[in-house]
């Protein structure tokens, strides 16, 4: 049974032709994060921002906390 996670829009298993292309010319990075430090880290923002961000937009936060 997989575990219950919130991925909302991005549980999409392939991949986007030009993003690949980005990572192995080293261009941008890709990082996994935990649900839970998405999580923590759109806490951190709303708390300090006024701002309550979607789960899906809080996965760009979560590098910048």
């Amino acid at each position: 049974m997989p575990l219950k996670i919130h991925a909302g829009g991005l549980r999409y298993h392939g991949d986007v032709p030009i993003l690949c292309y980005l990572v192995h010319k080293k261009l941008v990075e890709a990082v996994a994060y935990t649900q839970k430090s998405v999580f923590e880290a759109a806490i951190i923002f709303a708390k300090t921002e006024g701002i309550l961000p979607a789960p899906e937009t809080a996965h760009a936060i979560v590098d910048n906390v």
